[in-house]
């Protein structure tokens, strides 16, 4: 699932490898079409990246729904754009609300493309 323009190992395997995070797959036929990772620090929690490809909004929906479930009396932070009204209306629903808005800025066009995606932090994207 290349998404982003470049490759993201360093970055999901030092997400991956802290035993104290979660990480959800879908998958179809064998393929992987999206995954989601929350980031757990004490009684915190970032909840992203989570990746799916655009046409497929009930993964998504799912994957947030599973992880969502999993992270019940934490206080969860999650950046996701304003496209993805799907994602906003869920975490919603979950009981999250709006704290503040960042504006993405990009030198040469935006690299996030034909996918349903929500940022892993705020200093990474």
């Amino acid at each position: 699932m290349a998404h982003f323009g470049a490759n993201r190992q360093k970055l999901l395997e030092s997400v991956l490898l802290n035993k104290n995070n979660l990480c959800y797959i879908s998958t179809i036929n064998n393929k992987i079409v999206g995954y989601v990772i929350a980031k757990i620090f004490n009684e915190m929690v970032e909840l992203g990246p989570l990746i799916c490809n655009v046409n497929r909004i009930k993964e998504a929906v799912l994957l947030l729904k599973t992880i969502l479930d999993k992270l019940n009396g934490l206080e969860v932070f999650a950046y996701v754009p304003k496209k993805e009204t799907t994602l906003l209306h869920l975490l919603c629903q979950a009981g999250l609300k709006e704290e503040f808005r960042v504006m993405r800025m990009f030198c040469g066009p935006a690299v996030t493309k034909n996918c349903i995606y929500t940022a892993e932090s705020l200093e990474r994207g």
